[in-house]
């Protein structure tokens, strides 16, 4: 599983775009599969231009729905309960 694309490397994506680098060139320069910096240049605001702040937001808040929450202590011991009666 490939790590999550970090806030520093959304700047340089940025920046590299600003001096007219295309996502391949962005991809070998950040040691990235050009299909990720593709989805990642999808990430674009209201007025369709990438910004790397609205992509880092876009991005937290995928991750952190898509955590594993594990269950409460209540709801363990009501499990055990269960299963020990």
């Amino acid at each position: 599983m490939s790590k999550n694309i970090t806030r520093e490397e959304r700047i340089k994506i940025k920046a590299l775009l600003d001096q007219g680098y295309k996502a391949p060139y962005i991809a070998n320069y950040l040691g990235r599969n050009k299909t990720s910096i593709y989805r990642e240049l999808s990430k674009t605001d209201s007025s369709g231009v990438y910004d790397y702040e609205y992509a880092n937001n876009i991005s937290s808040l995928n991750i952190s729905r898509h955590r594993h929450q594990a269950p409460s202590l209540e709801i363990i011991a009501l499990i055990e309960k269960k299963i020990l009666d």
